[in-house]
Formats: C-alpha cells, sequence, structure tokens
C-alpha cells in the first residue's frame, strides 16, 4: 500500500490533470492528462436536433418542449463521472492514500456527486 501518495486532480468540465506526490514537499508527476472538448461546448452545439413540439393545452399553437437538464450539465456530469472512475479505480488499487480535489465549485459539485 502507497500510504504516503497524494493523488491531486486539478480540473474543470473539460480538461482535468491528475498528479501523483510522495510526501508532503515531493514533486508532482503527471499521471493521467484528460479533455473533454464537449465540456467546452455551448447548449446549441451539443444538440443536432430542433426541441420537441407540443400542444398547448388551451389553444391551437404549439411551443417546444426544453430538456430538464440543458446538455452542457449532462456533458459535464459524464465527465464528472469519467474523473470519479478513475479515481475508485486508483483508491481499489490502493494507488494513493490522500485525494486533494481542485476545481471551480460547480464542477466539484457535479464531481462530488459521483464519488462515494
Amino acid at each position: 500500500m502507497n500510504n504516503d501518495v497524494t493523488w491531486i486532480l486539478v480540473g474543470d468540465a473539460s480538461r482535468a490533470r491528475l498528479f501523483s506526490s510522495r510526501g508532503r514537499q515531493a514533486h508532482l508527476n503527471l499521471v493521467q492528462d484528460f479533455d473533454h472538448p464537449e465540456g467546452r461546448a455551448s447548449n446549441h452545439e451539443l444538440t443536432t436536433d430542433r426541441p420537441g413540439r407540443t400542444h398547448q393545452s388551451a389553444g391551437p399553437g404549439k411551443s417546444a418542449m426544453e430538456p430538464h437538464t440543458p446538455p452542457k450539465q449532462v456533458e459535464q456530469r459524464h465527465f464528472g463521472q469519467l474523473l470519479a472512475d478513475v479515481l475508485h479505480k486508483g483508491l481499489d488499487d490502493h494507488a494513493y492514500q490522500h485525494l486533494v480535489l481542485v476545481a471551480p465549485p460547480h464542477f466539484l459539485g457535479l464531481l462530488r456527486e459521483s464519488l462515494t
């Protein structure tokens, strides 16, 4: 077991880098680099079809149906889940004992949703 190894994940919704460090003042070593270009895309770029249409309850008109979760947030959650899977595997493999997460508040919240 690597009881003095710390993993440091630094990232946002579109990029992340995972580093390891042995001891408090040790050099950071890059473990893995992640790129998720969908996290940089706009909601419009992530959808290929127009929203569905529905009849209004009053009158003959139709209105567009909005998705409950914006596509960009769905992509951010997917990336957060991918990163969480890597962290879970590292923990299961005893690759680290300590973990440091560095991310903007919104993405950190999405990432925490995927962590046990």
